[in-house]
């Protein structure tokens, strides 16, 4: 709990001293570059998810968290990204949702491996 809460308030804290300008010749491709196939990838999930929730319950639900964290992920980063707008103009907005970014990352990467374990322990058992 500590750790999330200094890693909260640290970038809180250096956001307050940053100055950042959002750059639309940079940042409109590379939001487009990140956030549509993954966008995607978590709808086909979603979609993988619900044709065959009957079968395998238990790796079906490991694909929708996947889906759940790969989208949280992607709204961190475009929070992040839109926090250094003309519009937002946010410096803790953009610190702090790159750090919740950070966070997703991990949660998305914990979820990837359940889903191996589980999938590779449903092969193993048919």
């Amino acid at each position: 709990m500590i750790i999330l809460i200094a890693t909260l308030l640290i970038p809180l804290g250096l956001a307050t001293q940053a100055d950042q300008r959002w750059d639309p010749d940079i940042e409109g491709p590379f939001l487009l570059i990140t956030s549509i196939p993954t966008i995607i990838i978590a709808l086909l999930l979603l979609n993988k998810a619900r044709h065959s929730f009957e079968e395998h319950s238990v790796v079906v639900l490991n694909i929708a968290f996947v889906a759940v964290a790969t989208t949280l992920l992607t709204l961190a980063l475009l929070t992040g990204r839109l926090g250094d707008t003309e519009l937002m103009d946010s410096a803790t907005m953009y610190v702090n949702g790159h750090a919740l970014a950070d966070l997703m990352h991990a949660a998305t990467a914990t979820t990837i491996v359940t889903f191996g374990i589980n999938t590779e322990g449903l092969i193993r058992s048919m």
